[in-house]
């Protein structure tokens, strides 16, 4: 009996499509989504990534530049701190409320101008007596160039720094003082001459001395030696011919009376 085999074929058809509803995908960009999946992101990727970013706003030379800047800012800061500890250490900080005068100079071999405060008038020195000159700056200086003209707006413009800083320190209405120094001068030019009895009466480092010619007239200063231990009022114009005459807020004034000579010590006060 022959065996009849059947044979049966399986259909071969193909699956069914959607049509577009469904997006292509190539090979290439299904790689790169999936290394970007395996791949993790950490903290020192992103440091970099951000690194990266910054390089590309700025460019590499300008943060070199900007390091290097950085750098010499805090040099300067480390120099200027070195500086004033240096000069804390070799000065004395003296606060405002304790300064009780101005004592200024203007020096003609060197052509500057310098003045600081006084605690104590009398005791303090000058600053003449303070002064010491920049050697390069005189070898720059022909002195046979400063006409009288020249030392005169110097004078005034000595005058008007130190009132500046005056106002600072005392503002408000000013006056001044004056007292009657004769006898100490008179006593000791009985047995020294003149010039040693102003050196032992702290003549130029301790005071100031100005000789008024006796021809000389000074309204405030009038006005001064007429009310002895009397505040006598003063105004700013006249303040400001004080500091030119002398640079300083107190001084010594030689006044010939008649035969005699009279020595005045006025200051500045409020």
């Amino acid at each position: 009996m022959e065996v009849i085999h059947r044979v049966f074929e399986k259909s071969t058809r193909k699956p069914p499509t959607f049509g577009d509803s469904v997006q292509k995908v190539s090979i290439s960009e299904y790689d790169r989504n999936a290394v970007h999946r395996q791949t993790s992101t950490t903290p020192f990727d992103k440091s970099l990534e951000q690194l990266s970013n910054l390089t590309k706003l700025e460019p590499f030379e300008k943060l070199v530049a900007s390091l290097q800047a950085t750098d010499d800012y805090r040099n300067k800061i480390s120099m200027y701190e070195r500086e004033i500890a240096t000069i804390r250490s070799q000065n004395w900080i003296i606060p405002n409320s304790e300064i009780h005068g101005l004592t200024g100079y203007v020096c003609r071999r060197c052509n500057q101008i310098a003045f600081d405060g006084v605690r104590n008038i009398g005791y303090d020195m000058t600053m003449q007596a303070r002064h010491t000159c920049d050697e390069e700056k005189v070898k720059s200086i022909k002195m046979v160039s400063i006409r009288p003209v020249d030392v005169r707006n110097l004078n005034d413009t000595a005058a008007g720094i130190i009132l500046e800083r005056l106002n600072y320190l005392m503002p408000g209405q000013k006056y001044l003082l004056a007292t009657d120094t004769s006898k100490s001068f008179d006593s000791l030019e009985r047995m020294l001459n003149p010039s040693l009895t102003k050196f032992l009466l702290g003549i130029p480092d301790r005071y100031y001395l100005y000789s008024v010619k006796s021809d000389e007239k000074i309204q405030w200063l009038e006005r001064a030696v007429d009310n002895l231990g009397v505040r006598t009022i003063v105004e700013d114009f006249e303040i400001r011919d004080f500091l030119r005459r002398v640079k300083s807020t107190y001084a010594i004034f030689e006044i010939p009376i008649d035969d005699i000579v009279r020595r005045i010590l006025i200051s500045v006060t409020t």
